[in-house]
């Protein structure tokens, strides 16, 4: 009898490590997961290409049961986060990957599902830096890592979507991240080759809500392909308005394609100036200064500009607070100040400051922050009194698209947004 318990504990013990792979297929694509190694592999059937990961050591989400139906697998992971995935296989030629877990939950950062990589190194990786660029899979100078800005911003990856195509520009495949607000691509290198992967961001702290990443893979058609399948994907969900159909929104675009943009500054922000531009066959051009500095233009200055045909518009920005405006005073018009000057939120700090996970007040080297909630509230503010002086056809708001947006802690501002604390 003692025989047999040993055994059967034996046989129980073999069972608990023993690999199961998991297949999922259709007429394009065969995807594998080993839930033992937690690898995860694609086969294109149309070119006869894998793409599969390298054996995972140490990773941070691992498999603890996985259930099949149909084209989807559903994986629960070891641990207390209740954390949860689905591969599914979608349309022709795409596998969705769902993150799922307790909305509440205490959540850190962590990547799922690891890189994919390519057969060999005659590979791209495509990158949304800057313009775009090809980078070669075996190059070891391109700098690699966690991206550290979000997708609104004017550098880093300004699109949520990766890809590599190989060299002959035919196939590959793409990684869309459609919930992007919290996520990053995280590259990096493993046996002499580049890879890229999802990497979820808590939100506020918490797990927050369902992460969703779709894979697309391609047999043809190279970052052609993959760019025209992001713009399939993004302008709808976007709303997104071609050139052409803003200016039938907005007539007074017409006057800024084409024309010179033109920040102007001491006395080019005299009439004369403009007028001048005017004279020597300059017909098109758009117009703006910042009321930051001195001198500022004639009351009704943009109205000049219209009647000569040009755009009128002004820098702008709501981000910046100092500490001195803690006490407050009324704005009003007085050539002698900068009474425009864009820093002035009279007896507004800190109160409106954006605060960090430790209540401390978030700073960058022109003072501190402004949460971006109330900032809504000082355009309404500040906008009608200044049109009514200057009535701008136009304002370029700086810093939110060069920095991104950042999570305010503060329980009060918090209250107001969303009638809860967090």
């Amino acid at each position: 009898m003692k025989r047999n318990i040993v055994l059967f504990l034996l046989l129980m013990s073999v069972n608990a490590t023993k690999a199961t792979e998991w297949t999922l297929s259709n007429s394009s694509l065969t995807v594998k997961f080993d839930d033992l190694s937690n690898q995860l592999s694609v086969l294109d059937k149309r070119c006869g290409k894998t793409w599969s990961q390298h054996p995972v050591s140490g990773a941070a989400l691992t498999a603890n049961t996985v259930v099949q139906n149909g084209d989807s697998l559903q994986i629960q992971f070891n641990g207390t986060s209740g954390l949860s995935a689905s591969l599914i296989l979608s349309g022709n030629s795409s596998l969705e990957v769902i993150l799922s877990g307790p909305v509440s939950s205490t959540f850190s950062e962590t990547s799922f599902p690891g890189a994919l990589f390519a057969e060999n190194k005659e590979h791209y990786l495509v990158a949304t830096d800057g313009e775009g660029l090809l980078v070669r899979v075996d190059d070891t100078e391109y700098p690699l890592g966690r991206d550290t800005k979000p997708y609104c911003v004017v550098r880093g990856q300004l699109m949520s979507w990766y890809g590599v195509v190989d060299i002959a520009c035919k196939t590959g495949y793409m990684i869309i991240l459609e919930t992007p607000d919290d996520a990053l691509f995280n590259t990096y290198r493993e046996n002499g080759m580049a890879g890229f992967e999802p990497y979820w961001l808590p939100q506020m702290g918490k797990f927050g809500y369902e992460r969703k990443a779709v894979y697309h893979f391609f047999d043809e058609g190279g970052y052609v392909a993959q760019c025209k399948k992001y713009k399939d994907y993004i302008y709808p969900k976007n709303e997104v308005l071609t050139l052409r159909e803003n200016q039938q929104r907005i007539p007074s675009i017409d006057k800024m394609v084409g024309g010179v943009h033109i920040y102007v500054w001491d006395n080019a922000r005299e009439v004369e100036f403009a007028q001048h531009l005017k004279d020597i066959g300059v017909d098109k051009a758009f117009f703006l200064w910042d009321p930051n500095h001195f001198p500022y233009p004639v009351d009704g200055y943009d109205n000049y500009l219209i009647e000569m045909g040009f755009a009128s518009g002004v820098y702008d920005l709501f981000r910046d607070i100092h500490a001195n405006e803690a006490t407050y005073y009324k704005i009003e018009k007085d050539p002698g100040k900068k009474y425009l000057a864009r820093w002035q939120h009279p007896g507004e700090y800190p109160a409106i400051t954006l605060k960090n996970s430790l209540g401390g007040i978030a700073s960058n080297q022109f003072g501190n922050v402004v949460c971006p909630i109330p900032a809504i509230e000082c355009v309404k503010k500040r906008v009608p009194f200044e049109n009514a002086i200057y009535p701008h056809e136009s304002h370029f708001l700086d810093v939110y698209l060069s920095d991104g947006l950042y999570e305010c802690y503060d329980p009060i501002l918090l209250r107001k947004i969303y009638g809860r604390y967090p």
